[in-house]
């Protein structure tokens, strides 16, 4: 007998039947072994509930003493940052950090963006503006300086875009999601996040931004996507919503080159 040629959307299948990785380890050693060499565990077995950390005080504290600010503890250890936040320790744990705080307007971004080549700078050296930039949907326009990132150009036809975007992975279907501006941003900010991993893409051009809500709630709900685990419900959509259709001007496919 040869060898199985575990394809993603086998492996995820077969994660599927398991609510935990060691359950899946003991069920299907071979699928397990596969993920697992191929580096696509996290992935497949991203709707099993994670073992929950215990954080003691002190190892909050620990960490945050890494950080001068609230915000760059945040994004520097969501984890640790969450667990402060929810059993109260925040500001005790934070009582070292300079309590500053900036109102990014358009002018003020702009000119701290004019620092730096790259977006990957930029969000490295200040990450306060660059999530201030996202929040605001001024990425495009406060960039145009920057060298375009790999992968950029390829999203040129879902520039100035708004609508819903599905993301596939060897034509399976793993993410949907929205955006009211250029959904060319929002492909970039999943191209560098390392839980989805996708290699097409297509849009669905929509202009009317509460057909756009809609939409998306209605897709995620029928297809189930798996990075979608916070919107998802547990229930079998029965509800068929006519002409869902006919609010899309248009589809644009994008396939992802391996280069980039």
């Amino acid at each position: 007998m040869g060898r199985t040629q575990w394809t993603f959307d086998m492996l995820l299948k077969g994660a599927l039947e398991y609510t935990s990785r060691s359950a899946f380890e003991a069920g299907n050693k071979k699928a397990y072994n596969a993920a697992l060499k191929r580096g696509i565990m996290d992935e497949v077995c991203i709707h099993m509930k994670p073992k929950r950390k215990v954080w003691t005080e002190d190892e909050i504290k620990n960490i945050a003493l890494m950080y001068t600010g609230r915000r760059l503890f945040e994004l520097g250890d969501r984890n640790a940052y969450q667990a402060a936040l929810k059993r109260g320790l925040l500001d005790t744990v934070c009582s070292h950090m300079e309590v500053t705080k900036v109102t990014w307007d358009f002018d003020k971004l702009h000119a701290e963006a004019l620092k730096y080549d790259t977006r990957g700078s930029f969000k490295k050296n200040n990450p306060s503006a660059y999530a201030a930039t996202l929040r605001r949907g001024l990425l495009e326009d406060i960039t145009t300086h920057m060298a375009k990132p790999k992968g950029i150009s390829m999203f040129a036809d879902a520039y100035n875009v708004t609508g819903v975007y599905f993301l596939y992975r060897e034509d399976v279907l793993v993410y949907v999601g929205k955006s009211t501006g250029h959904i060319s941003t929002r492909l970039w900010e999943h191209m560098y996040d390392p839980i989805k991993v996708f290699d097409k893409v297509v849009i669905y051009e929509i202009v009317n931004k509460a057909d756009i809500a809609l939409a998306e709630v209605y897709y995620i709900t029928k297809f189930a996507p798996i990075y979608n685990k916070d919107s998802k419900s547990d229930d079998a959509l029965t509800l068929s919503v006519v002409g869902i259709d006919e609010i899309v001007d248009r589809e644009i496919i994008i396939n992802i080159r391996e280069e980039v």
